[in-house]
Formats: C-alpha cells, structure tokens, sequence
C-alpha cells in the first residue's frame, strides 16, 4: 500500500490511498440582543449582529469592529383613509396622498398640495336585484305594509300597499267551461302581516284572498261580488268562476249575492277564516246547488244567512250571531253542516210556494247555549215549516238540543233522528236478568222493557 499525502482526496481503491487534511473553519454570523464581547470561541472574520440595536460588527484581530447598522432611517409618513359621514373641512392634521371617504355620498376625496380635490364616487347604479316573475305569470299579487301603489307591479319585489289596487290590476282571470283548452286563469292576492282599512270592495271572479294567519292579516273591508265584472255573468252555465278567502280574519260584513252579478255557476270558499263581530255574513243564490258555499275550519263570529245556497260546512264553530236558512221561490237551498257547532240559534224558515231545502243534514254539529246571550237568543234549533211545503231535517242526536229548546212548525215539517238509540250497542252488565239471547241494542232493551210493563197493567201513557 502506497500512502500519498496531498490537498485532495477522491478515492482509496487500489494499491495507493489518499489521506485529505482537514480544511480551515469558514466565518460565522452570530445573534445576540446585546453587544458582542471578544473571546476564544470567535475567529477572525466572523459576525455578530445586535437583534436590539441591529448595529453590526466583525470580528478582526481578536477585535470585535463596528461596521454598521442594518435599520435605515425613518421612512415619510404613508398615506392614509379616512370614514367620515361629511365631506373634509380642513386640511390640517393630515399630508398630501391622504384620502377622504364619505360614508353618506361615497364621494372619495384625496388631498393633493394641500388642497382635497373629489376623485369620484365609489357607489355605483343601483342593481336590478330582485327580477322576479310578473303576476301575469305567477297569478300571484302580493300586497304588504311596505308596498306603494302607485310604483307597484305586483311582483314580490314591488308589492301594492293596499287591496283595493290589488285587485283592479286584475283583468284576465277567467273560468271557461268546460275547458278543454286550459284557458283557466286563477289569481291569488297574497296579503302579508298587518290590518288593512278600506272602502267597500268588489271581489271579483276567481280571485281568492290569501293572509298570513287569522292573526297576522286582517281586512277591515266590507266585501260584495264585483257587479262591474264581466267574468261573474254566467246565465247558461258556461263558465266556473270561483273565489275566496284563506288564512286571514274579516272584520266588515260580507253581502256576497250572486243575483246581482247574475251567476248560476258562481262558488266561495272560506279556509282557516275568522269573522268579527260586526261581520255578519249574508250569501244569496240565484240558480240551483250549483251556487256553493264551502267554509272549512273557520269561526264566523256573527253567524250568517243564506237565501238558497248549497252550503257545506266542515270542522267550523259559529261563536255568535244565528245561523238563518231561508229558502227560495226559484232555487233550492242545501245544508250540510258537518262537524263543529253553534253558540246561537239555527233557525230554518220556509214559505208557502218555495222550493223544499232539502237535503238539510245536521252531523255532529253541536247547538249550544251562548253564556253571554243565553236561551231564548241561543241554544235553539227552530224549525218555522209550512203545511204545503216538505221540510226535512235529518241529524244526529249530537246535534239537537234538549226537546223544550226544539221548535218545529208546519203539519209537513219532520225530524229525523238519523243515529237514534237504535243504533247504539248494549252490553247488559248482568246477563241474567235477561232472557237469552240478551239484547245487543238500547233499542231492543228498550222495547223488552216496555213489553214486560205493558204486561203488568195498562200500556204505558
């Protein structure tokens, strides 16, 4: 093996090898918050720079030099912005380059020699923002206490303030039947939040009434049918024309008389409404049961009459006022009343000549005693029939009051009882006291009972 000494060292394969000395430690840079202080460890060249004061200093002949400083002078003051909801007024406190931002105009201001010149203003046009569908093509007119009347189209965005001009707006709703074409065209008025106050107003055809709840929306606005509107007139029942009220309170009386805007076809819907006290509710009918009525889960607080009427009432309590049933020279008159009940009286009156009201069903439909305007003024059922004319009242025993508080007049005038005793099960509670079998009815108890007395002695007065 061959030893060779020298500057570089790259291999130590084969018969030689190569041994490299050590090469000399290079500079180095030290960190430290205060002045270097010379010692063995430094060597010549190195650097120590002051992280408090960043002075620098170098390392020479044992000697620690100061070279300089890395930290430059202060710099000029930089521009600045300021929010003001005013315009500037003074220059003073403030340098060239600075801006100015009014907060109310959004003008923009900026201070050029020491005078503010206006640069502009960094509010732009207002957006379109909400674009939504026309009524025309929604069918939906939206009217709420923030609308204007005479900017509104309608829409969501811009809405009527009030539902008179609601309303007029409408002019192409239309029922045609049949309608094989599809030509239909309903609209809904969407009242939001809020008491409305306005003059008498014409509901027109196939328009319906929506609020927010019996809460929120409520319309203190006498209503009648629209006499100036061509789409009620139906004599050969050409047309469907239907409108009505949902989700909101009415506190004004409602004359809604399809005579007047001649219409044998016409119908009104009441869903989820409630009646004031003051809102008596008053509907006539011009042709057969096609005129219709439907109140759904509602509370009239007035009660209401019909002249003629195919009504139909579910689920819906009359809290005052009666219910009045008249019946008609030229049109039948219809009465369901299912579910619910009265704090009033119903009271049924027919005249000699007239049309028999019939059917006339009372289901379930509860005739109670008003607290405050007690018996004879409520609690009743009072049937003023004639001798000439059939009248039949067909209802559940959950419907008729105590037998002193049921008038029925006129020879042709009957009662029926459509769910009377013999309906209802009986279970004896000890079987023995009967005969086998035992009875499975009241009925059929009953009239074992009164058989097995007859026996005793004279029938019964």
């Amino acid at each position: 093996m061959i030893t060779v000494y020298g500057r570089c060292c790259k291999s130590r394969r084969g018969p030689f090898q190569f041994i490299c000395p050590q090469g000399q430690r290079g500079s180095q840079i030290y960190f430290g918050i205060n002045n270097p202080i010379s010692g063995s460890q430094y060597n010549n060249g190195d650097v120590f720079i002051n992280t408090t004061t960043f002075d620098v200093f170098s390392y020479q002949s044992g000697i620690w030099i100061l070279e300089g400083n890395l930290k430059g002078s202060q710099g000029a003051p930089g521009s600045q912005i300021y929010f003001n909801p005013a315009n500037p007024s003074t220059t003073v406190g403030f340098n060239n380059g600075d801006v100015w931002i009014n907060t109310t105009t959004f003008d923009v201001f900026s201070l050029q020699a020491g005078v503010w010149v206006l640069e502009g203003n960094i509010k732009g046009p207002p957006g379109s923002g909400c674009i939504p569908p026309l009524p025309n093509i929604t069918r939906i007119i939206y009217v709420n206490q923030g609308g204007n009347d005479s900017t509104a189209d309608g829409s969501l965005c811009k809405p009527y303030l009030t539902i008179t001009a609601a309303m007029a707006s409408i002019t192409t709703a239309i029922a045609p039947s049949p309608d094989p074409n599809n030509l239909t065209k309903r609209y809904e008025i969407n009242i939001g939040p809020g008491q409305y106050n306005e003059g008498q107003l014409g509901l027109k055809a196939n328009v319906q009434l929506v609020g927010e709840s019996i809460l929120l929306t409520r319309l203190n606005i006498p209503f009648i049918l629209d006499p100036s509107d061509v789409n009620w007139n139906d004599l050969n029942f050409s047309k469907d024309p239907r409108s009505g009220f949902v989700q909101l309170t009415l506190l004004q009386p409602l004359n809604l008389n399809f005579r007047i805007v001649q219409s044998v076809s016409g119908k009104l819907f009441f869903d989820s409404v409630t009646t004031g006290g003051n809102s008596t509710l008053i509907l006539t009918a011009l042709s057969t049961s096609v005129n219709q009525v439907n109140i759904r889960n509602s509370q009239l607080g007035a009660g209401y009459t019909q002249n003629g009427i195919n009504m139909n009432i579910f689920s819906s309590f009359v809290s005052g006022g009666n219910i009045v049933i008249n019946s008609q020279v030229d049109t039948d008159t219809q009465v369901n009343l299912v579910g619910g009940g009265i704090n009033g009286n119903i009271i049924i009156n027919v005249q000699s000549g007239h049309i028999p009201i019939d059917p006339l069903n009372l289901t379930s439909f509860a005739i109670a005693e008003n607290i405050f305007n007690p018996f004879p003024n409520s609690g009743q059922l009072i049937i003023n029939g004639v001798n000439n004319v059939s009248t039949r009242v067909r209802a559940t025993v959950d419907s008729i009051p105590i037998r002193q508080r049921v008038i029925i007049v006129g020879t042709s005038t009957s009662l029926i009882r459509v769910d009377d005793s013999n309906g209802l099960a009986y279970t004896p509670i000890n079987s023995a006291n009967w005969n086998s079998p035992s009875p499975t009815t009241v009925q059929e108890a009953l009239d074992r009972l009164a058989s097995r007395v007859a026996l005793l002695g004279p029938p019964l007065p």
